[in-house]
């Protein structure tokens, strides 16, 4: 059973998630961590639906060729036929394809693919009973909690989860470990690979087969070439009017007093000194 967290664009963060033996993932629209890391999960970009067409989709699982490939969800007038169209081309390119049924029962999708089940409440939750899924071949977990993923783990066959909650946590200086969260002083990407390390063991008993191979090809430095370093802020750069934002809405308040000069990206009290700010300028992961 395969662990995932999807990023967007962090280099440190998909080493972290490598280390712990995870797969990494991202949404086919969001900004790419750099070349030499291997992206094994593309997912479609449900919180953006209507934003890209399927054409885009494709074009970057072609270009990636993932372990898994999410098709657009059934809904918004996709129906089961489309969709399975659509995951027919990206089976070509992916190993694993994925299809989310949320406007149709997940028995009319067949056992040719494996069903999606979204675990975020803030977008939308299950659309179905956990009942319904129970005849299903096999099923991924698509976002949401660890402990949400868990609840499902005696009732369907999962044989895959993503999840983004553990990246937040980690922020927090938290991880999730032994069926719960806890908290110590790892630091941001240390509490990150605890919590892949702690999903492996929860769910496998230890790293998947297709996580080892992912952690033996780790290369030997994953440090950014230094022309690259210089355009990013260690915490003790940054200024201190950007360490009291703890919301999204403050800083939407006062976007328009942003000098982009400042690379005003909020840092975690879990970064030390020499610690880079993770995802900087993803504004809504802070």
């Amino acid at each position: 059973m395969d662990v995932i967290s999807t990023v967007n664009g962090g280099e440190e963060a998909s080493w972290a998630i490598y280390r712990g033996g995870g797969l990494v993932g991202m949404e086919s629209d969001n900004t790419r961590p750099p070349a030499d890391v291997p992206i094994d999960f593309v997912d479609w970009p449900f919180s953006k639906d209507g934003e890209q067409s399927f054409e885009d989709h494709l074009q970057v699982v072609k270009e990636e060729k993932p372990m898994y490939a999410v098709a657009p969800d059934v809904e918004n007038g996709r129906d089961v036929s489309t969709v399975l169209e659509y995951a027919d081309q990206l089976d070509s390119h992916a190993g694993v394809v994925i299809v989310v049924p949320k406007d149709a029962h997940p028995e009319d999708v067949g056992d040719d693919y494996r069903i999606g089940i979204p675990c975020q409440d803030r977008f939308g939750g299950v659309p179905w009973s956990i009942w319904e899924y129970r005849n299903c071949e096999q099923v991924h977990l698509l976002g949401g909690s660890p402990v949400r993923h868990a609840d499902f783990k005696h009732y369907v066959n999962v044989r895959s989860v993503d999840t983004a909650s553990i990246v937040k946590a980690a922020y927090r200086g938290g991880f999730w470990n032994e069926g719960g969260w806890h908290k110590d002083t790892l630091g941001f990407y240390g509490s990150l690979e605890a919590s892949i390390d702690g999903m492996n063991r929860f769910w496998n008993g230890g790293v998947s087969v297709f996580g080892q191979e992912r952690a033996r090809a780790l290369p030997a430095g994953t440090e950014l070439p230094e022309q690259e370093r210089e355009e990013l802020l260690t915490r003790g750069e940054i200024p201190d009017r950007w360490l009291h934002i703890k919301y999204p809405i403050e800083l939407e308040a006062i976007e328009d007093q942003i000098d982009p000069n400042e690379n005003p990206w909020p840092p975690s009290d879990t970064l030390g000194d020499g610690d880079r700010v993770p995802f900087p300028g993803r504004a809504a992961f802070y």
